[in-house]
């Protein structure tokens, strides 16, 4: 599996298993310890794309909890791509961006404060 975090959205870029691998139980391990690791508070989703002639990635990916967000017609090459997700708890993300706020909002207290003192 190749992923990549942006933005607080994790895509799952690319995945294979070879095939003499393919009747064990390694798509299921796999997909759950990717959603597993990044479920920790810190990404509110996961993405993936596949072809929508790929019937096997469609199968797991439903299977395994990933709803399919949009239709990409003519997207890569021309092929129609599905777009999936799972959704994350964020409490991580929340507690940043409120611990962010108020440091912006003192800030900006300080800022009118010497600006007020100027005058």
């Amino acid at each position: 599996m190749i992923s990549g975090p942006d933005n607080g959205v994790v895509f799952l870029y690319w995945s294979y298993i070879l095939p003499e691998f393919r009747n064990s139980k390694l798509a299921i391990v796999g997909n759950t310890f990717f959603k597993n690791y990044f479920d920790n508070g810190n990404w509110h989703k996961l993405s993936t794309f596949t072809r929508t002639d790929n019937r096997t990635a469609l199968i797991i990916l439903k299977r395994f909890g990933w709803t399919e967000a949009a239709h990409l017609e003519k997207h890569i090459f021309g092929e129609d791509y599905k777009i999936f997700e799972v959704a994350l708890e964020k409490k991580r993300l929340l507690a940043i961006a409120r611990l962010l706020f108020q440091v912006a909002l003192a800030e900006l207290r300080t800022g009118l404060r010497a600006c007020c003192l100027r005058l």
